[in-house]
């Protein structure tokens, strides 16, 4: 789709999906998604088994997501688990 012109990397993701821009996520890139820079690290709402398998359930979760770090300069930005706290 990007070669056929009809998805840019570095337009947000909102642009391509709305509902996306929920939760601060306005103006991720689709290039962050690609690269696991997004700050998406996935749906922490519990929800049932078979929802995994249900593409609606599981594209209004992830649209309804927060996201885990701040977008700043370019990445999101995420604390470390393993950063010292002195």
């Amino acid at each position: 789709m990007v070669e056929e012109g009809k998805v840019n990397l570095d337009d947000p993701v909102a642009k391509y999906w709305p509902e996306f821009a929920q939760e601060g996520k306005e103006k991720i890139p689709v290039r962050y998604l690609f690269c696991h820079k997004s700050g998406l690290c996935g749906v922490t709402t519990p929800l049932p088994d078979d929802a995994y398998y249900n593409w609606d359930v599981m594209v209004n979760a992830l649209a309804a997501q927060n996201l885990s770090g701040s977008l700043e300069l370019g990445m999101v930005t995420m604390p470390s688990p393993t950063a010292s706290s002195r």
